[in-house]
């Protein structure tokens, strides 16, 4: 989360209080859900790595998997 913290960019919000408010780009709750999911979900056997990119206008998270040979895609969609 530090590394993926480092790229997001954030923005300064002043109140008018002693203290400002930060706002990120994106919230770091569902960045953190991406990365577990990545994490999780990776398939460790082919050797393939997960790949996370930041751009100006999106997060890009990317993972090498196949669906399990009984489910289809037409699955997902019920």
């Amino acid at each position: 989360m530090d590394f993926v913290q480092a790229y997001i960019t954030k923005e300064y919000i002043i109140t008018g209080k002693p203290q400002r408010n930060e706002r990120r780009q994106y919230p770091l709750e569902a960045v953190r859900e991406f990365v577990i999911n990545a994490i999780i979900h990776r398939k460790y056997i082919g050797g393939t790595h997960s790949q996370f990119r930041f751009y100006r206008h999106k997060l890009q998270f990317w993972n090498f998997a196949t669906l399990d040979t009984d489910l289809t895609i037409q699955d997902l969609y019920l």
